[in-house]
């Protein structure tokens, strides 16, 4: 959570000040499943820190990247995330979670 603080910090983005897109390494996929209307995919990787990390990866489903981190033989593979550190909020919990926009293997 600090880190996402920090990030916020930074605000406010727009044209001349980007939001901050991060590189997540050697992150290990844990499991993911489609949510909302049926295009948008959420789960779980485990951090190269050990830290468990939730992602959201919006209109994914029916892409490449969609497929691979639904197919359950991809479970436990390694993998690269490139997206954006984000607060969430839900039901009243605040939460860490990493808004996925590309990977690579």
């Amino acid at each position: 959570m600090k880190l996402v603080k920090q990030l916020n910090a930074l605000e406010p983005f727009g044209q001349g000040n980007p939001e901050p897109t991060l590189v997540l390494r050697g992150a290990v996929l844990r499991h993911a499943v489609v949510m909302g209307n049926g295009s948008h995919l959420r789960g779980t990787v485990m951090t190269s820190a050990g830290t468990q990390l939730a992602f959201v990866g919006f209109n994914l489903v029916g892409t490449p990247v969609g497929d691979f981190l639904l197919d359950d033989a991809n479970t436990n593979t390694k993998i690269m995330m490139l997206g954006k550190l984000k607060e969430n909020e839900y039901n009243g919990r605040v939460s860490v979670q990493f808004v996925l926009e590309d990977m690579a293997i």
